[in-house]
């Protein structure tokens, strides 16, 4: 396909030239014409620039929206685990506490059943004793009952079943004392290991919580998210400015190249004639 400037040169050279007028006529056309070629052709580098920037910060956006789709999923766990520590020391504060309880009370029982036994032990002694005196004063005194010398027996065997009683109630409340020793022992053990996996999701070296690192990622990778959106709508609206400006160009191209062709053709039909 013949340029704008092979058919002006061709036009004047042939046997029937044309006026200097038509000839400036066209160069001026011409002229119009190659600018506005060079125009498209500027604003096609443009418009080719800022759609691969487009296409750029779209895959940025892309990367930072899985980042900040992780980052959520990250901080979503990370506070289901610090509400099931707190749920699990709160259970183990409760545990050992009725375990406390229980020690208390069974220690008061214990010392309840100590005082009883001891007065037991005297009662004891003291109807042996009672038991042996009348004895002795039986072989000095018919006359005493043997009735009485029975029952004083009696309540003396009476005595040391008692005691012999409370001390196996004794020895059953101090194993069960012991017992609830080694459980609240092992329920302490629990707590400091759980304040300590709590400490351990819970710190770091800069004085943050676990919760609080992890609210912070998704703090900045929502930002970061957020400011590429913002990005790749600026590039969006360049690249759609700089469309409508190349359309504009590209209309205008065809408009020249119209107005030369029929120029060129008026001056074809009028050497003709």
């Amino acid at each position: 396909m013949e340029s704008i400037n092979q058919q002006i040169m061709k036009l004047s050279s042939q046997e029937y030239g044309i006026s200097e007028s038509k000839i400036a006529l066209l160069n001026t056309l011409a002229q119009k014409v190659n600018k506005e070629q060079h125009n498209v052709e500027k604003k096609k580098v443009v418009v080719s620039s800022l759609s691969e920037k487009m296409q750029l910060t779209r895959s940025f956006l892309e990367a930072a929206e899985a980042g900040r789709t992780r980052a959520y999923a990250n901080l979503n766990l990370v506070n289901e685990l610090t509400q099931e520590i707190k749920n699990l020391e709160k259970s183990a504060d409760e545990v050992y506490h009725e375990m406390e309880t229980t020690t208390t009370k069974s220690l008061a029982f214990a010392h309840e059943l100590k005082n009883t036994t001891g007065k037991l032990i005297c009662a004891a002694e003291l109807l042996n004793k009672m038991a042996n005196l009348i004895i002795r004063k039986k072989a000095l005194n018919p006359l005493i009952s043997d009735e009485l010398i029975n029952l004083t027996g009696q309540a003396g065997n009476n005595a040391n079943n008692a005691v012999a009683s409370m001390l196996a109630a004794m020895k059953t409340a101090v194993t069960a004392i012991s017992g609830h020793q080694s459980s609240l022992t092992a329920a302490t053990s629990v707590k400091a290991q759980i304040k300590s996996l709590q400490l351990t999701a819970g710190k770091n070296k800069n004085d943050m919580s676990l919760q609080q690192l992890y609210q912070q990622a998704y703090n900045n990778a929502n930002l970061a998210c957020e400011q590429t959106a913002i990005a790749a709508g600026k590039a969006t609206l360049e690249l759609n400015a700089a469309s409508i400006k190349l359309n504009k160009a590209q209309t205008g191209l065809t408009s020249f190249q119209a107005a030369f062709t029929a120029a060129a053709q008026a001056v074809q039909l009028n050497q003709q004639a």
